[in-house]
């Protein structure tokens, strides 16, 4: 009857350990899936000059938010000079680039706390 018992209790212990494992192997799937989704968008970056510093963004988040000049520079329609770095110079302000670059890669967007900086973000 002991024996039973520790062999019931057993079961459940495994049991318990295999729902344990399958909720593990489903977080794990779905970090795989995430992984995979970013290296996808790392697959295609595209090496840019903003006023004298370099950016490396992927070609996807240049697309997004429809067609804009950035969407257009990478599209491949239209001839882009790049320099023997591999890099496209665009003539904007880099201060303010990055909060570009971050709206399309994420749709947020941060508003810099000054009205001459909020201006200055606008034209890019």
């Amino acid at each position: 009857w002991q024996v039973f018992h520790m062999a019931q209790s057993l079961a459940k212990v495994l049991e318990c350990k295999l729902c344990r494992l399958q909720q593990d192997k489903a977080r794990f799937t779905g970090s795989q899936e995430v992984v995979a989704e970013v290296n996808e968008w790392q697959r295609s970056p595209q090496y840019l000059d903003v006023g004298g510093v370099a950016f490396h963004v992927s070609r996807e988040a240049l697309q997004r938010g429809g067609t804009h000049t950035l969407s257009a520079l990478c599209s491949g329609d239209f001839p882009s000079e790049a320099d023997a770095h591999g890099s496209i110079f665009i003539d904007r302000d880099s201060t303010w680039f990055a909060l570009v670059l971050q709206h399309l890669r994420d749709d947020t967007t941060f508003v810099p706390a000054t009205q001459a900086g909020r201006k200055a973000a606008l034209r890019e």
